[in-house]
């Protein structure tokens, strides 16, 4: 996203949709700058490193759909 970053893109969305920017998951390939790892720490913040397998993302989305439905 050239003009936006992940981290902006979950800010703006927290302030207009906090519903939607919970549900967000982030991919990186592990190039951070020190902003972004502290910010991928932050409480709520769901990630996943490149490469990754198709379960483990599975697996990461399962729990967020889970936890947004109650159970």
């Amino acid at each position: 996203m050239p003009e936006l970053s992940g981290m902006d893109l979950h800010d703006r969305l927290k302030a207009d949709r906090p519903d939607l920017a919970a549900r967000m998951v982030f991919m990186s390939g592990g190039a951070f700058t020190e902003r972004a790892a502290r910010f991928l720490q932050g409480p709520g913040r769901s990630h996943v490193e490149k490469p990754f397998d198709s379960a483990r993302l599975r697996d990461l989305v399962r729990g967020l759909v889970a936890a947004r439905a109650g159970g």
